[in-house]
């Protein structure tokens, strides 16, 4: 499938209403970290073409976004790219053009990791919680 940006948006857009899940579209960084600062964010579904790369790097050097699964949609000819994209902190690469199937499976993944992130989040919590409270004797 060759499409523009915008056409990608707007195909994975409609294929994610359909597996039930809320999604919101941006065309930018600016506005994508705009989107992050004002809704909760659970996973990110990010394009190359459109500033990817920064947004990933931007998404995980905030504490409060750690728990977001990033799927990174891209062009990966080689190994070396994909690997670029996991060292900046992508969880998925789904290679362009990709199959729906594909990204049906990175979608299922994403919604149970970051079911286990914030587990494992409340659980720290939780612990740490307990470890500050003064004990009784």
């Amino acid at each position: 499938m060759a499409a523009t940006p915008r056409q990608l948006r707007e195909t994975v857009a409609v294929f994610t209403r359909l597996l039930g899940h809320r999604i919101r579209t941006v065309a930018s960084v600016q506005t994508a970290l705009t989107t992050l600062e004002r809704m909760a964010v659970d996973i990110a579904v990010l394009d190359e073409d459109v500033g990817g790369l920064t947004l990933c790097r931007r998404i995980r050097r905030r504490a409060a976004w750690q728990h977001i699964y990033v799927v990174v949609l891209a062009l990966i000819a080689m190994d070396a790219d994909a690997k670029r994209w996991y060292a900046v902190g992508a969880d998925a690469c789904l290679h362009k053009p990709f199959d729906l199937r594909a990204y049906r499976q990175a979608l299922e993944a994403a919604v149970l990791a970051v079911a286990r992130r914030r587990h494992y989040t409340a659980s720290r919590r939780l612990a740490t919680a307990r470890l500050a409270a003064p004990v009784k004797s």
